[in-house]
């Protein structure tokens, strides 16, 4: 098999040597540049870069952004705020019916979860109000920032109503909601609790598979919870979820 030559032997005149040696000294100087000063001369990868032909300084390609980072994920359909709903008193009574009954209907309640800890969401429900409750997923890996959930439920003419709003969801439309989720119900971060660490309470329930029981509990962020939440237009509720 005859074998391709990079240099003819017949051109190595004093020179083309010369020229070489210049090149690999040059090299040397870069290399060892990059290295007393980093973010200059040649880094070691692109020198590998250089041995294999390819270009040193070309930029790798990313992916592109995808053009949005949240999707659909359930339509529960309508619920309808009872007549006899009272807003100042919707979580004490909802904790007196479910969870401080003979058989409670949650293994773990969060005592924080007040009329006074969370008595001011965005939207304030009355009796008789109707509401299409939605729920929504993220489909891009890592966190995604309240901020970013908060936009994207602005163009879906979202509302917040907070935990009570959470609390009717489970309330009417639990059995219809895939087991092994937590859904959130989020909110302006003017509406929701501060602790004393500065982290902010997101209102969530948890429906469980093992045991057919549920969680109900507040969820501690710094602005990037790890579920994300709802509402919409024509007095609708929406609900993100979370991860598994």
């Amino acid at each position: 098999m005859k074998r391709n030559m990079v240099v003819d032997p017949v051109s190595l005149t004093p020179d083309w040597l010369e020229k070489r040696d210049g090149i690999f000294q040059e090299l040397a100087r870069q290399t060892r540049q990059a290295v007393e000063n980093p973010g200059t001369g040649l880094t070691l990868n692109q020198l590998q870069l250089v041995t294999e032909h390819r270009n040193p300084f070309e930029k790798p390609a990313f992916p592109a952004e995808p053009a949005e980072k949240f999707e659909l994920f359930l339509d529960l359909g309508i619920i309808t705020v009872p007549a006899n709903y009272v807003h100042a008193t919707q979580l004490a009574s909802f904790r007196v019916k479910y969870q401080d009954a003979a058989k409670p209907s949650f293994y773990f309640y969060n005592d924080g979860i007040t009329d006074k800890n969370f008595g001011n969401p965005s939207r304030i429900l009355k009796p008789g109000d109707k509401f299409e409750v939605t729920v929504f997923r993220q489909i891009v890996e890592g966190l995604t920032t309240a901020t970013e959930r908060l936009a994207f439920l602005a163009k879906q003419s979202a509302i917040y109503t907070g935990a009570q709003g959470a609390s009717l969801v489970w309330e009417q439309k639990r059995k219809q909601m895939p087991k092994g989720y937590a859904y959130v119900s989020i909110d302006e971060e003017a509406r929701l609790l501060r602790g004393a660490s500065g982290s902010h309470g997101v209102p969530s329930f948890t429906v469980r598979a093992a045991i057919g029981t549920s969680t109900w509990a507040a969820l501690r962020t710094t602005g990037v919870p790890f579920a994300c939440c709802s509402a919409s237009a024509r007095s609708k509720l929406r609900h993100f979820d979370t991860q598994t």
